[in-house]
């Protein structure tokens, strides 16, 4: 743990925010073949001061099982064509930050 105070952290003072998400349909043979409808994966996402979004890491619900580079590229087709406000802190304006969101599979 650091000892400095919270504010001198690196945690934006506003967090980022989906400003556009594609509704297109990944084709199946993008997708991990293990991959089972209702399948809820958990994915960390690095948001970029331009408000692009790269994939960190997939993990499985439940259980946060961390899923390979299989996972990844499938959950970064998802959000290629995704954009967001980019995190900002108000005395430095945009910064990178990290976004958690849960994807359903609804059908692989």
């Amino acid at each position: 743990m650091s000892d400095r105070p919270v504010s001198d952290r690196d945690i934006p003072d506003n967090p980022p925010q989906l400003i556009q998400a594609s509704a297109q349909t990944i084709p199946r043979d993008q997708a991990p073949s293990d991959l089972a409808p209702g399948t809820r994966l958990q994915v960390r996402l690095i948001i970029d001061i331009d408000g692009g979004a790269t994939v960190g890491f997939v993990l499985k619900q439940p259980g946060d099982q961390r899923l390979g580079p299989e996972y990844e590229r499938f959950a970064q087709a998802i959000v290629n064509n995704w954009r967001f406000a980019p995190a900002s802190n108000d005395e430095a304006g945009p910064v990178m930050s990290n976004l958690d969101l849960d994807l359903l599979i609804e059908s692989p």
